[in-house]
């Protein structure tokens, strides 16, 4: 029995011989093809020749290996640039939004200016008609006013009706429209003075990736 035993395996490992010799000569065969190549590449050259071919094989490699790197900073570059541009773009919208809402504020103070300038001329008006009281209480119907000489005052009562309290009520309330306008007005001049300067600094680094592709 371990004689059959013994024979079995003997048969069963040349048939698995027999099964890769193919592929084995396959191999033998590109072997042989590659160490021909490579005696009909080498003849004829001696060391010098070799070596320096060598060199230049190798400087090519480290050019090709540069050029890659040099595509990839410059993929960068030009992903960065995007971003900047977008940015710009963007503090472009706010800076001049901003500068909108300035001018919008400069308008409304100049126009509270003008209102207080009304106010303040007509309280001093008023509290000049004021001062003059005693001297409208002396004038009698039908006889000459001391300051013009007229004999008729129809104003009287219109200016006993005067009250300057109102008006100078009024033109605090307008003053503290104002005092909150510059404040507002202060406030976006120093919004416009940032996005500009981001602005302009956003300029310089495009402007610098510009130059570096």
């Amino acid at each position: 029995q371990e004689l059959a035993r013994s024979e079995q395996e003997q048969l069963a490992l040349r048939e698995r011989q027999a099964a890769q010799q193919p592929e084995l000569d396959r191999t033998r065969g590109a072997s042989e093809g590659a160490l021909v190549a490579l005696q009909a590449l080498l003849a004829g050259r001696d060391d010098d020749e070799l070596r320096q071919q060598w060199q230049q094989l190798t400087a090519q490699g480290q050019m090709l290996d540069r050029l890659q790197s040099l595509l990839g900073e410059e993929g960068a570059l030009r992903q960065g640039l995007v971003a900047l541009q977008e940015k710009e773009t963007q503090k472009t919208a706010q800076h001049a939004a901003r500068v909108e809402a300035r001018e919008t504020l400069l308008a409304a103070w100049r126009a509270l200016e003008e209102h207080i300038r009304d106010k303040e001329a007509r309280l001093a008006l008023e509290l000049r008609i004021q001062s003059l009281e005693a001297h409208r209480a002396a004038l009698q119907d039908g006889e000459p006013c001391p300051l013009c000489g007229s004999e008729t005052h129809p104003a009287v009562t219109a200016y006993e009706a005067c009250d300057p309290s109102g008006t100078e009520a009024a033109l605090r309330a307008k003053q503290q429209e104002r005092e909150a306008l510059v404040e507002q007005g202060s406030a976006a001049r120093d919004a416009v003075a940032t996005l500009a300067a981001e602005l302009n600094s956003l300029m310089e680094q495009r402007r610098d990736k510009e130059q570096a592709l």
